[in-house]
């Protein structure tokens, strides 16, 4: 009975994970997030001059949707954002664009639901102020991650 109860734990479970995870395409700027819950850019520096942006839904959605995230056009009215900054300790609400500094790093996060959805990946701004991924980083924190796990 005690192998049925376990069984059925680890198929509800392996069942009940989604895939929610993001991606920045660096030709368009864009971000695309399958199964948005609460979405934000950081500099990776708390003094920085560059803001924070805070990015919810501000109306419940089907789950199975990609929700995008344009870095040069305008920011979507489905979209309740929040921007601030830890510098000049100003607070924006719903700006209009995504302000990012050149030169500068920066932690992207799609978190929520507890301890299920918390994705962290590392990216930079050129001198042009173009977002890219940070690779060698993201990819130490993977293996790390996956250490983390084997070896509990």
């Amino acid at each position: 009975m005690k192998y049925i109860i376990t069984f059925a734990m680890c198929l509800f479970l392996m069942c009940s994970c989604d895939n929610h995870d993001f991606e920045l395409s660096e030709k368009e700027q864009v971000f695309y997030i399958n199964q948005m819950l609460h979405f934000s850019i950081e500099p990776w520096d708390s003094l920085s001059k560059a803001y924070s942006y805070d990015f919810f839904l501000r109306n419940p959605k089907p789950c199975k949707e990609v929700d995008s995230i344009y870095l040069e056009r305008k920011i979507p009215n489905k979209f309740e954002v929040i921007e601030t900054s830890s510098y000049t300790r100003e607070y924006n609400r719903d700006p209009s664009f995504i302000k990012l500094l050149p030169n500068t790093q920066y932690i992207v996060a799609h978190t929520g639901m507890g301890a299920r959805v918390n994705i962290f990946k590392y990216y930079y701004t050129d001198p042009f102020g173009k977002l890219h991924a940070n690779d060698s980083l993201n990819e130490h924190i993977n293996v790390d991650s996956i250490r983390i796990r084997l070896n509990r």
